[in-house]
């Protein structure tokens, strides 16, 4: 917690283990605005696809997730003004198969309900019916955090945007 230097561009990697994936959040986080920053792939170096990074500008951003067991970031500083720095806290999640149902009726649950689910938890459902039904879906208890956490609906087995057919968030 003491002051960084000038001119740096540390690479960090991160390799978790196998069939999981990487949440990252770096807090507290007091570097140089706009000028001081931390860019992250989701890969082991930086010809993988970038995710982001710390300051865009606009809005600053201090979380991310990788979507394989690795990730890499630099953090660049500028050659005057110096800050306390950063603290990077990450976990490696497990990758979970989708769930699927087939049927007349069924019933699902998000992970761990009736408890809260598990921070960046991403679960996929499917629902197939019989030929000449139609899946009604009805949700009975639903609560997430406000704007951020999300439940899509897709009319089709893959996830596209042409096949979205609900997103529903609280705002």
């Amino acid at each position: 917690p003491v002051q960084y230097y000038n001119n740096l561009n540390c690479w960090y990697t991160i390799t978790s283990p196998v069939n999981t994936y990487i949440t990252i959040l770096f807090s507290p986080y007091l570097v140089e605005a706009d000028f001081d920053y931390i860019d992250l792939y989701d890969g082991p170096n930086s010809s993988y696809p970038y995710l982001g990074t710390t300051d865009d500008w606009i809005q600053y951003r201090y979380d991310f997730e990788s979507s394989s067991n690795s990730l890499s970031f630099k953090f660049h500083t500028d050659s005057i003004i110096t800050d306390k720095g950063w603290l990077a806290t990450w976990s490696a999640k497990s990758n979970t198969p989708p769930i699927s149902q087939n049927g007349q009726n069924g019933s699902f649950t998000s992970p761990n309900y009736p408890n809260n689910y598990d921070p960046y938890t991403e679960q996929l459902y499917y629902i197939t019916a019989p030929v000449g039904f139609h899946v009604n879906v009805t949700i009975d208890d639903f609560v997430t955090e406000s704007t951020f956490d999300v439940l899509e609906v897709y009319n089709s087995s893959y996830v596209s945007t042409s096949s979205l057919i609900a997103r529903l968030v609280l705002i």
